[in-house]
């Protein structure tokens, strides 16, 4: 006999249902789990200890763990060991996190690790059910999932330095911003070629040699000496300043031009890499007829 006491009969009201939910699922209809005053869980486990605990408890206790409780835990972390007591900034380094465990900042090295996180909170479980007992749900949530809680707080540093990095990114884009908006266009419009590098090229599609490269970084930096940004693009295309900026590219989502987009706004457009050729030449031919 197990004896679950939860402080929330929210808690205590779910985790029976789900109980129960997947005991009929399963056709195992032996009774095997009665919830009393509405907070405290019975888990009968005689008839077949094996089934009821490996097949019921143990997967609705972990995936309940998994979706109700984990943002609970995240939040209790972050304040307790980390001080930050701001809900909207929480709430913030969460999605960041939940960005980093599912994989999609692929940008970010993460550990491979040996186990997931559903198999630590199992392999948690099966170590805790070795025997008749009681216990409270959230002691068992704060003292047993010791494996479980260091991987969430790998994930939450990495979340907390992510987080940063993007504050100082936005700091600095707001600074670019200012910058590009405050500089004396020097050209109406200027194309970008990426093809592993990027190419600068005027509103007469005449390419920007390095040497003129060179002299906007120089007067750019005479009025911002502590700019420190790319060198390549970025720099030069502050101190142009151009009204419009067409991007010839196969692979929009680069960070280069992440950032150009984020600076230079709607004065950005996007094309594939295969209509620079298409309007240089057309460029060509009216020139040649005029």
């Amino acid at each position: 006999m197990i004896k679950v006491f939860f402080k929330s009969k929210n808690d205590a009201r779910i985790v029976y249902e789900r109980l129960c939910a997947r005991q009929s699922a399963l056709l195992y209809f032996h009774p095997c789990f009665q919830l009393v005053e509405q907070q405290l869980l019975i888990i009968d486990t005689s008839s077949n200890r094996e089934i009821v605990l490996g097949k019921l408890v143990i997967p609705v206790v972990k995936e309940y763990i998994l979706v109700h409780k984990e943002e609970e835990i995240m939040v209790r972390i972050l304040q307790e060991m980390f001080f930050y007591t701001d809900e909207e900034e929480r709430f913030q380094i969460i999605t960041m996190i939940r960005s980093l465990m599912s994989g999609e900042k692929e940008d970010v090295p993460i550990k491979n690790f040996p186990q997931s996180i559903e198999e630590l909170i199992t392999d948690s479980l099966k170590r805790f059910f070795t025997g008749n007992v009681s216990f409270t749900f959230e002691s068992f949530m704060r003292f047993r999932l010791k494996d479980y809680i260091q991987r969430l707080i790998y994930y939450i540093e990495l979340g907390i330095d992510e987080y940063k990095l993007e504050q100082d990114y936005q700091v600095l884009l707001d600074q670019l911003r200012y910058i590009a908006d405050k500089q004396a266009s020097k050209t109406e419009s200027v194309h970008i070629v990426h093809d592993q590098r990027f190419y600068l090229y005027d509103e007469h599609f005449l390419e920007i040699t390095e040497e003129e490269k060179k002299r906007y970084r120089g007067e750019l930096m005479m009025c911002h000496p502590n700019l420190y940004i790319d060198e390549d693009v970025v720099k030069p295309l502050l101190a142009i300043a151009p009204s419009r900026i067409y991007i010839y590219t196969d692979c929009p989502s680069h960070s280069i031009i992440y950032t150009l987009q984020n600076i230079f706004q709607e004065k950005v457009t996007i094309r594939c890499k295969q209509d620079f050729v298409l309007m240089g030449q057309n460029n060509y031919r009216q020139e040649v007829d005029f």
